[in-house]
């Protein structure tokens, strides 16, 4: 099982949010944990990682988001992310 990184702030692909999970660890949840086609309920959604994950493995997602920078920025890192698998990258 992956173990995400602990210093706050400084997670690769964080995107500036201080609670980045690596899209790894959230990979791992997604295939393990989530049946197929299933639903990735994720109150916290940050810059959405979990999303991403949950899309590369073939289910869905509800984002939850308070703060509406990291909404955007999740916004924008799912479509770049269903442009890519729709394009076959």
């Amino acid at each position: 099982m992956p173990i995400p990184q602990t210093q706050y702030g400084n997670n690769s692909g964080s995107y500036g949010h201080g609670a980045g999970t690596p899209l790894a660890l959230a990979d791992w949840w997604t295939r393990y944990i989530v049946p197929p086609g299933g639903v990735v309920l994720d109150p916290f959604f940050g810059v959405g990682t979990m999303g991403i994950a949950a899309k590369k493995n073939g289910g869905y997602f509800v984002g939850i988001e308070k703060e509406p920078h990291y909404a955007e920025i999740a916004e924008e890192r799912i479509a770049k992310e269903t442009a890519q698998m729709v394009m076959g990258l």
